[in-house]
């Protein structure tokens, strides 16, 4: 999954206790595959609460926890032989002790983030509208999305960032018959990307100096203290192929490619172009599906590559206010790659009864960050583990009680961080914020979680779910984390 999908994908359609359709999710972003996701019609209008605290931040720009609530509906829908999604939601909240970052979505736009070294809470909301069609007639099948998601990011102290972002997304494709319930299908996407940022100081006693930085604890030492005013511009332009069993017995292969790029602009310096990016992403995944009348099987593999670039502007002198530019730079490079496996196992015997699910996954992630001048880099590899096993059981006529625990390990190895020898022993600053996010990526880390659900059945079609989530992370310099996530909704 990409960086946009991540940020669509706010609300999930997927059913919490459905491990068979979670685990081939990356197939359901093209929307004619989206369509045999679910076997039956699945609506839903809820509230939520999430709250995420940090003893000391594990990245200084993503601050040390974040809280808020939420409301959304979403359905699944079917008709005939066709389908209709869509869901709507909005969220209130804020991010605590944010520090070095006054950019929203900053695993979008870094590493051309615009910072200062005060920071503080930030306060957002953000709304998202999102649907989609599919029919399958005979022997062809096709599909067509659309999502809008808005933020706005704001703080009621110097300094007072205000940022307001919007990404639209469409995508739209179709699909033959190859053989049986295989399908084949291809769509194309297309996603445009907008933030306008505004950094606004009220204080007398003086304004805090302005950074763009540029990776790797760089900046861009020219235009610092200026271009408080700035905003970033993007495209992605993508293509997914599918080949997947409608009855949701078999082989589902998914193979997607994007390419998403944007500029960061700085307004007030009569919309100087500072930099840009380009962004290649490839996902793979191959999953055998295996339901059965009491046990269901699955076994899949994935790959998740991207490449990064950034470029940096160079301009001459300014001559009534217009910077020349001269000559561009290529200084950034992020370079990433995930090989995953993962295995499931469901058992459900005859009717509404006993449900119980196990899944393991295993990971490693390699990543390579790299500056020209001066040489930095940043390399990291990690074995991630993980397990999951839910239980679910039916008390009573009305109700059901749903109760699950997950565990996943980081273990770093063959991991390195090439700075200047008096930054690396001293490090201050900007160079800091890199240092510390190193040292969290090379140590050991742990994740436990424990999840408890009910639900009770109102009527024929009505129920009313409730469900609790803990989860407790570890990581190096007795670093910790607790988030609790809960929810309300009514199921129909």
């Amino acid at each position: 999954m990409d960086l946009i999908s991540a940020i669509l994908l706010s609300v999930s359609l997927l059913p919490a206790d459905s491990a068979m359709v979670s685990i081939a999710a990356p197939a359901y972003e093209n929307p004619v595959v989206c369509q045999w996701m679910l076997s039956e019609s699945q609506s839903s209008i809820g509230v939520g609460y999430h709250n995420r605290r940090l003893n000391r931040a594990v990245d200084y720009q993503q601050g040390t926890g974040d809280d808020y609530w939420a409301i959304g509906a979403e359905t699944y829908l079917k008709h005939g032989t066709s389908t209709i999604w869509g869901d709507a939601s909005y969220r209130n909240g804020h991010q605590r002790s944010v520090v070095w970052n006054e950019t929203a979505d900053a695993d979008l736009l870094y590493p051309y983030l615009t910072a200062d070294s005060v920071g503080g809470d930030l306060n957002s909301e953000r709304y998202r509208f999102a649907g989609g069609y599919a029919d399958c007639r005979g022997d062809w099948a096709w599909g067509a999305s659309i999502a809008y998601d808005a933020g706005l990011y704001y703080r009621n102290v110097d300094p007072r960032p205000r940022n307001v972002t919007g990404l639209l997304a469409v995508s739209a494709g179709a699909g033959r018959r190859i053989a049986g319930s295989y399908f084949g299908a291809l769509s194309l996407n297309y996603a445009k990307y907008k933030q306008t940022s505004d950094i606004d100081f009220v204080s007398q006693l003086g304004v805090e100096k302005i950074y763009h930085l540029t990776g790797l604890g760089n900046h861009y030492n020219r235009f610092a203290g200026v271009g408080a005013e700035s905003y970033y511009n993007g495209d992605r332009y993508g293509l997914t192929a599918n080949l997947y069993p409608s009855s949701g017995r078999g082989l589902a292969l998914t193979a997607d490619f994007s390419r998403f790029t944007f500029d960061k602009v700085l307004t007030a310096l009569n919309k100087l172009p500072l930099a840009s990016v380009w962004h290649n992403t490839m996902t793979l995944q191959g999953v055998w599906m295996m339901p059965g009348r009491v046990h269901d099987w699955s076994i899949g593999a994935g790959l998740e590559v991207y490449r990064r670039h950034g470029s940096e502007n160079v301009f001459g002198d300014a001559s009534s206010n217009v910077y020349p530019m001269i000559a561009s730079l290529e200084m950034y490079a992020d370079n990433a790659w995930t090989p995953s496996l993962t295995a499931l196992w469901q058992f459900h015997p005859s009717g509404p009864g006993f449900f119980m699910s196990a899944q393991v996954t295993g990971r490693w992630l390699h990543r390579s960050e790299v500056y020209s001048t001066p040489r930095r880099r940043m390399l990291t590899n990690r074995f991630n583990l993980q397990a999951e096993t839910l239980v679910s059981w039916p008390v009573g006529s009305r109700w059901r009680m749903t109760a699950a625990a997950g565990a996943a390990m980081y273990r770093p190895f063959g991991c390195s961080l090439r700075l200047d020898e008096a930054e690396f022993q001293n490090p201050s600053g900007l160079i800091a914020v890199e240092h510390h996010r190193y040292v969290t990526l090379s140590s050991a880390a742990t994740d436990f979680n424990l999840r408890f659900g009910a639900q009770r059945r109102l009527s024929s079609k009505l129920e009313l779910a409730l469900s609790v989530r803990w989860d407790h992370e570890s990581y190096v310099a007795s670093i910790r984390s607790n988030t609790l996530s809960s929810s309300l909704s009514i199921v129909f």
